[in-house]
């Protein structure tokens, strides 16, 4: 998910509809890709979506539409020039009454293979 401001870089309308339209397509592709590469390595089916918007709106509308059971979010990288950050992690949690793993990017989730979980909830639940 990426913001608006992060693509366009002109104030003429037409241009930053191009910049927006190929950066879409890019990603498109770079993302079509990847699933493709997993999904025929560990034969699955995976849907993917992506959109550029307002990062918190986007979120807060996909778990509306899809209610998932668990959402998996990349560690990010520490930003030195951001002190408060955008708190991400912390709006998923308010909005998102179910699982959340957070996934180092040195050690990758796969299919069948053990995975280390550490859990941080004050509720206990069973997760299947």
């Amino acid at each position: 998910m990426k913001r608006a401001a992060e693509i366009v870089e002109t104030d003429n309308q037409l241009s930053a509809m191009r910049k927006i339209n190929r950066e879409y397509i890019t990603t498109d592709k770079k993302i079509q890709k990847e699933v493709f590469s997993f999904s025929s390595n560990f034969d699955v089916s995976i849907n993917y979506a992506f959109s550029f918007g307002n990062v918190k709106e986007e979120i807060v509308k996909y778990i509306k539409d899809y209610k998932p059971d668990v959402i998996v979010l990349g560690k990010r990288k520490k930003n030195p020039l951001s002190i408060i950050g955008d708190n991400v992690t912390q709006f998923i949690m308010k909005n998102h009454k179910g699982a959340i793993m957070i996934a180092s990017e040195k050690e990758i989730l796969e299919p069948n293979q053990p995975i280390s979980l550490g859990l941080l909830n004050e509720k206990e639940r069973k997760i299947l």
